[in-house]
């Protein structure tokens, strides 16, 4: 079996988005990117999409398989890790929020296994809320 893995945005306003991606893996993955600006469609027309802050999470994922989410550029940055079962609400303080002046910085999420162990399979799910990042045009 090869890796299968599915993406469908739920939600895609002109201040929010929210995705979710679900897995069934038999080897480690990279999905670069996971989710771009460029996947957005009802977006601010007076404004132009940077990027996405994170407001919400939730996650399942199988024993030993972590996942890390990052936001896309030259060096990558960690938005935040998941492994095992969790949620979190940033709603009182604000979300995570990239630092778009780091080189390469595209506005896009990457997924990425790790910890992933040799020889065996694992899904997870994950659904982020997100708020879409804007700069004028």
């Amino acid at each position: 079996m090869a890796n299968l893995i599915e993406r469908q945005i739920t939600l895609d306003g002109q201040r929010n988005v929210a995705v979710k991606w679900s897995g069934v893996l038999d080897s480690a993955f990279t999905l670069t990117p996971a989710l771009a600006v460029g996947d957005c469609v009802y977006n601010d027309p007076m404004n132009k999409l940077v990027g996405f802050r994170v407001l919400k999470a939730l996650w399942s994922i199988s024993q030993g398989l972590e996942i890390n989410i990052t936001w896309n550029g030259a060096t990558p940055q960690l938005a935040f890790p998941v492994a095992g079962r969790g949620k979190f609400n940033m709603c009182h303080s604000g979300g995570f929020t990239p630092d778009q002046t780091r080189p390469g910085f595209d506005g896009a999420l990457n997924l990425t296994a790790a910890g992933y162990p040799a020889g065996t399979s694992g899904n997870f799910t994950i659904i982020l809320d997100l708020i879409k990042l804007y700069k004028p045009r």
